[in-house]
């Protein structure tokens, strides 16, 4: 439920980043008499918009426009919370990104989903669709088929920042999900899987996310694979949208297995453990990794 106590709404604005969030946890909050009123009270004195969204038993955000807070109003109003109602949490979130995860079917995108819930720490535990145990498949029906049927939200936080993830389903039966996640979405985080082309759903996501005005990306998936290349898809990219495919994170290969992931934006290389926890390695002295950093280069002094 949302209710809104301003005479404008905030949070009703698809597309924008200028939200900021006061999260609020308390132990038994539903049953203290006032603890919502009196944090209303705080906004109202200080005549700021906002949107009130109960978000769970001892749990809820109050949504604010960032343009209205000048000065040190927040850190003020912050304050004036605390010794009003005595919360056993406060927290603050400056941006808040909504990103839809689109891609043709069977890519990895649900999966893809997953691990990022867990390893921001928003799950205790890995999802696999093959196990039906996910969190964005929910429905019986997508854990019959193995397959997400409709477009599902969850919301992580990554440093600072709240990212809204819309797993979108693949299966062109069900493509009207696809619509409205790139409709709400001010980023299109388009899935496909190494050693395939440019599939007709990645040519649909793209073509939606373009349509849109969205900012778009791309994730190669089972790069570890046996007879996949990451390479062959990316080259596959590059020939259809071109030198404005900029790499950013590439794989290190040894074999079919993946050593490492580089960053070309920081030039430093990471592995990662099977919980997702990264260590820094050494940078692997490859020609292919010096032909992606011109890449990288060159996609950098060609953007407007």
């Amino acid at each position: 439920s949302r209710y809104t106590y301003s005479g404008r709404r905030v949070t009703g604005i698809a597309g924008k980043k200028n939200f900021t969030v006061i999260f609020l946890e308390k132990s038994l909050m539903n049953e203290e008499i006032g603890f919502t009123y009196r944090t209303l009270a705080v906004f109202m004195k200080h005549g700021i918009s906002f949107e009130h969204i109960p978000t769970g038993i001892d749990t809820m955000s109050f949504v604010i426009d960032s343009a209205e807070l000048k000065g040190g109003l927040l850190e003020e109003m912050c304050d004036e919370i605390r010794d009003a109602v005595k919360p056993d949490s406060l927290r603050v979130i400056n941006d808040i990104a909504l990103i839809a995860v689109v891609g043709h079917g069977g890519k990895g995108k649900t999966t893809l989903c997953e691990a990022m819930l867990y390893v921001s720490g928003a799950t205790d535990r890995l999802g696999r669709v093959a196990d039906g145990n996910t969190v964005l498949d929910f429905d019986p029906e997508e854990k019959r088929r193995k397959s997400s049927v409709s477009s599902a939200m969850a919301a992580i936080e990554w440093d600072n920042t709240k990212l809204n993830i819309i797993d979108a389903p693949g299966l062109f039966d069900f493509e009207g999900g696809v619509a409205e996640a790139v409709r709400a979405a001010e980023a299109v985080l388009i899935v496909t899987s190494a050693g395939s082309g440019v599939d007709v759903g990645t040519q649909k996501a793209f073509k939606a996310a373009e349509k849109r005005g969205a900012a778009k990306f791309f994730a190669i998936t089972k790069t570890d694979s046996d007879h996949r290349s990451f390479y062959k898809t990316f080259e596959a990219l590059k020939e259809v949208y071109g030198n404005k495919l900029c790499p950013t994170i590439i794989p290190y290969m040894e074999g079919n297995i993946v050593k490492c992931y580089v960053n070309l934006m920081t030039g430093m290389a990471f592995s990662y453990d099977e919980a997702g926890k990264a260590t820094k390695v050494d940078m692997p002295d490859d020609p292919v990794i010096e032909e992606m950093t011109s890449a990288f280069m060159e996609a950098v002094a060609t953007t407007d």
